[in-house]
């Protein structure tokens, strides 16, 4: 007498149905059977996608955005089109320049909505986190004579916690040939005639 409700169940790529058949009998007499179809549509994903560290100015690759079920198409937003790519697309995200114009690091997070066949699957969330690239404020040159106390050069630049590194190409003024973030007071020294 009745089809009871159900919850629709489609584990499979693609949509399926079903055919219910309706046969009336009443006084022993059997009437035409009448049918109807009930389609199910399977949920569609999202295949996991790894969020990503880039350098500011480095080229983003390409996204390919894949799912389990045929002809799934893609929805995407970005929560901070600072980091170079726009706020809303669909399908693939293209490849863009990675972009920072602060002194420390920055992300946007990218929801990927998928659907297909009238239904939609369940968003998924991955970051891309931009860091600026550093700078050293420039250090004016210097000239002593020997003997004479240099004082220490502490370099300083525009980005959050950055190290430096430096190099001399000449020990024999008195320092040495590298070092990290100082370079220490020394005594100036030139043993030449020149």
């Amino acid at each position: 007498n009745t089809v009871p409700s159900f919850n629709a169940s489609n584990n499979g790529l693609g949509p399926i149905s079903g055919v219910i058949t309706i046969t009336p009998t009443a006084n022993s007499c059997i009437g035409t059977p009448t049918s109807y179809t009930i389609g199910v549509n399977p949920i569609p994903n999202v295949n996991a996608i790894a969020s990503g560290t880039y350098c500011a100015g480095i080229n983003v690759p390409t996204t390919n955005l894949t799912g389990s079920v045929t002809s799934t198409t893609f929805d995407w937003s970005n929560t901070n089109t600072a980091i170079g790519l726009t706020n809303l697309g669909t399908g693939n995200i293209p490849s863009y320049t990675a972009a920072n114009s602060t002194a420390s690091g920055i992300l946007g997070v990218i929801t990927v909505t998928p659907s297909a066949n009238a239904c939609i699957g369940t968003p998924i969330n991955y970051t891309v986190v931009v860091n600026p690239i550093p700078s050293v404020n420039m250090v004016p040159s210097a000239t002593y004579c020997s003997g004479a106390t240099v004082p220490a050069t502490v370099f300083a630049g525009s980005v959050t916690g950055t190290a430096f590194n430096w190099t001399n190409n000449n020990t024999s003024i008195g320092v040495a040939s590298s070092g990290s973030n100082t370079v220490p007071s020394f005594n100036a020294l030139n043993i030449s005639s020149g």
